[in-house]
């Protein structure tokens, strides 16, 4: 039996365990909670107490201690529990129910007590939890009333953290009533209101208790309207510290947990006076504590206090330069009289003790809020501050740049809401080139990410006027980028990859309308190109092969074309080597690898250019088709190559042979080109044949070139015989005769108009053509033996009379 020991006559009331916390590991130290069974009744203005199991009745009870039977089997006096503490008698009212706190029974001399110790404060939430458990919701006025007078004797600190990791391992007790009852949620909140929150316990560090607070502040605002409008008006005292302190624990642990923040919890509060007196009560407390915040917004909760809470030493919380601009704008819309300089001095103390949170973000967002939202008079504090200008340049610079995130917001920190005044000493153009040439990962992925991401976000700014100043900086970055390509070889590949991309990125921000000057678009193209005109031929090649398969834009294209026909076709070297068919030919080497993929257009086109660029003169026409035809010399190349049956020197060559052709149809031919035919080896005599059948299909001719030149050949030898046949005449019958000099100057004109006439075009002198049937005649003499014999018996008789004898006398032979 338990007895509850009152006054001097020690008279007795009964007490009985009521709980036991079994979720503790260890059996023997589980806490136990104790009732006391009572009655209480008011008789002539006296409360007096009963017993339930007992008639007799006590007067008010001041002081009490506390005895716990021993087991029945060793019921020794000696054997007993006793907590000698006296205690006091908190319930002089009509209350039936009376809370034992603090309990601490003494070992026996054969036994310990049951159940272990439990402090004070731990059993704030025990009886709590008992009190929700039992659904006796009534019970927690008087239970806090007398908690609250014994609370007034023990020390007020309690460890936080562990009170409210106890709370959430025991939380599944109370959960179902949690859920189903609002009045839960007050009663949890009133608890929370009884502790006192200090600098040195408010560290929330252990994952539980930062459950708890989470949990509570989802369950109020998941039932905020229900739980404020049915709150009792006696309720609100501790339901506003209660508030105050979660909101102030939340505020701490924010980073490790985002969710159901501070601000979002008072905006659900119903009751707009509730909610600035709990703003209030916590803006208090933060200055009391005089605590750095780290919950972003979190200054927005002076929108909800009151205007006296609001004062310069608010200001002095701020820990980034977002919340500082918020507060200070409050503060500047305020009548306090000094606050136009107070304003710029907090803001050099703060910076003086590097009170805000340098970081990219950070900065990026205050010169946001300067550019877009903040009001002249702060600004110009703003702007006019050299401490701020010197914190923010400072961290810049020793900020390395790792990520691309970083480009993206150094982009919008440096142009998009670039303040000149509070970065007044940075070097823009050279900070930017700076982040460029400082980044340290060399390998090719990351390495071109950065790049490419770098390209986007400072040479694509969407802010360029097409003025001198910005060309001239366009052109600066546009330099020190391609520099840096060219040095990292691993990447050019990935640069010829992207180029669709980068240009398309300069398009999508390119204004309309700049005509007066080369916009950005074509800078890049042509500062660009030397890259891709490696000295090597066959990494020439190659790399027009990669444009082919990976670019599209049709202006880099006309580009890239324009500079190889200034370059590479034109260049004299060149066009000499594409002449005689060098193997150090861009055209030669075109040509063997259109072979291999004839599905690049863009190589047709570069042969196309390479052909255009040299000019087919009629001699070479006419050597390369007629005098020593050639597989592999260029008309042939240009006849034959499927690849520029379409092109311009194609069509010019085929004309060229068509008026070649005609020519000898109506001029004829000459007597070289006879001989050149008579000359061709065979395989020249085929490719003669195939070069004029094909000029011959294209231009319809009816008949074959062969035929014309057959023609001629068979009139030059007439006309080469008759020369023979009185050239053998006159030097076999006729040197002694005075007209000798005649008929060989005759031979000779003749022999010179074959020459250089056409073969048509050269008539035979009558004198010769009658002189042809007489020479005929001796000629066929000169084969007998006979007449040599007669001939030669009489030239030896005879004496030469040459001035006197004609050759016409042989007429009449």
């Amino acid at each position: 039996m338990n007895f509850l020991f009152s006054g001097d006559d020690q008279k007795k009331l009964i007490f009985e365990e009521i709980d036991k916390l079994e979720t503790y590991s260890s059996t023997d130290d589980i806490p136990c909670l104790y009732h006391l069974k009572f009655t209480a009744q008011n008789l002539n203005d006296k409360i007096l107490i009963k017993q339930n199991d007992n008639n007799e009745q006590f007067g008010m009870i001041s002081q009490y201690q506390l005895q716990l039977s021993a087991p029945t089997r060793l019921r020794v006096k000696n054997l007993n529990h006793e907590d000698k503490t006296l205690r006091t008698w908190y319930s002089n009212s009509l209350n039936t129910h009376h809370f034992l706190f603090s309990i601490y029974f003494e070992k026996a001399y054969l036994c310990k007590p049951p159940g272990g110790p439990s402090s004070f404060w731990e059993q704030l939430w025990q009886y709590t939890y008992f009190i929700i458990k039992q659904n006796k919701f009534d019970l927690y006025d008087s239970f806090l009333s007398q908690f609250s007078a014994a609370a007034v004797n023990i020390g007020k600190t309690v460890n936080i953290n562990k009170f409210f990791s106890q709370c959430n391992d025991h939380l599944s007790r109370i959960k179902p009533a949690l859920n189903n009852h609002n009045c839960v949620i007050n009663i949890l909140l009133r608890m929370v209101g009884l502790l006192t929150v200090a600098k040195v316990n408010f560290n929330l560090n252990q994952p539980k208790s930062i459950t708890f607070v989470d949990t509570l502040l989802k369950s109020v605002i998941i039932k905020s309207q229900n739980v404020f409008n049915e709150m009792k008006e006696s309720d609100w005292s501790l339901v506003k510290d209660g508030c105050t302190n979660v909101l102030f624990c939340k505020l701490q642990i924010y980073s490790p947990s985002a969710s159901n923040d501070t601000v979002s919890f008072l905006k659900q509060i119903p009751n707009v006076h509730q909610q600035r007196q709990i703003a209030d009560a916590l803006v208090k407390k933060i200055l009391k504590l005089n605590v750095k915040i780290r919950q972003n917004g979190w200054s927005d909760i002076f929108t909800m206090t009151s205007a006296d809470t609001l004062t310069i030493e608010c200001l002095k919380m701020t820990t980034t330069f977002v919340e500082f601009i918020d507060i200070a704008e409050k503060l500047l819309q305020t009548t306090i009289e000094s606050v136009k300089s107070d304003v710029p001095t907090t803001l050099r103390e703060i910076l003086k003790v590097s009170q805000f949170t340098m970081t990219l973000e950070n900065v990026l967002q205050f010169l946001e809020k300067v550019h877009s939202s903040c009001s002249n008079s702060l600004r110009n504090i703003l702007e006019n501050s050299s401490d701020l200008s010197s914190a923010i340049t400072n961290y810049l610079r020793n900020m390395n740049v790792t990520s691309v995130n970083q480009l993206d917001h150094l982009s919008k920190v440096l142009i998009d809401y670039y303040n000149p005044h509070i970065l007044n000493q940075l070097q823009v153009p050279a900070y930017i080139k700076d982040v460029l040439t400082k980044y340290t990962d060399k390998r090719a992925d990351a390495l071109w990410l950065f790049y490419h991401k770098w390209f986007n976000c400072f040479l694509c700014d969407r802010h360029y006027a097409n003025t001198d100043t910005d060309l001239k900086m366009f052109v600066d970055l546009l330099d020190i980028w391609l520099g840096t390509i060219i040095k990292q070889y691993t990447i050019h590949s990935k640069f010829i990859l992207s180029i669709d991309s980068l240009i398309q990125s300069l398009l999508n921000i390119e204004h309309l309308g700049q005509t007066q000057k080369p916009n950005r678009l074509e800078f890049f193209i042509q500062t660009s190109l030397p890259l891709f005109f490696p000295k090597e031929i066959s990494a020439l090649i190659e790399m027009a092969e990669q444009i082919a398969v990976h670019v599209k834009n049709q202006q880099f294209m006309i580009a890239y074309k324009k500079k190889f026909q200034l370059d590479i076709a034109e260049n004299d070297t060149n066009k000499l080597n594409m002449k005689h068919l060098s193997m150090d030919s861009p055209f030669f080497r075109l040509l063997q690898r259109i072979k291999e993929r004839p599905d690049l257009k863009i190589l047709i086109d570069l042969i196309e250019i390479c052909v255009n660029a040299n000019t087919i003169e009629d001699l070479e026409v006419y050597l390369s088709t007629i005098v020593r035809p050639n597989i592999n010399s260029l008309v042939s190349i240009i006849l034959f190559e499927d690849c520029l049956k379409n092109s311009r020197i194609h069509y010019d060559l085929l004309m060229a042979l068509a008026d070649l052709w005609t020519s000898l149809e109506k001029n004829g031919v000459m007597a070289a080109d006879i001989r050149n035919m008579r000359n061709h080896s065979p395989n020249e005599r085929i490719q003669f044949r195939e070069i004029w059948q094909y000029v011959r299909t294209i231009e319809k001719k009816k008949s074959e070139i062969e035929e014309l030149f057959n023609n001629y050949d068979q009139e030059m030898t007439k006309k080469m015989n008759i020369k023979h046949k009185i050239q053998l005449c006159l030097e076999t019958y006729c040197k002694q005769a005075n007209d000798f000099d005649k008929y060989q100057n005759l031979l000779i004109k003749m022999t010179q108009q074959l020459e250089k006439m056409p073969i048509q075009s050269v008539k035979i002198p009558n004198e010769l053509v009658r002189f042809v049937t007489i020479a005929e005649q001796l000629n066929t003499l000169q084969m007998s033996v006979t007449w040599q014999n007669v001939f030669k018996r009489r030239k030896q008789r005879e004496k030469p009379l040459k001035s006197t004898v004609k050759c016409c006398i042989i007429e009449n032979l």
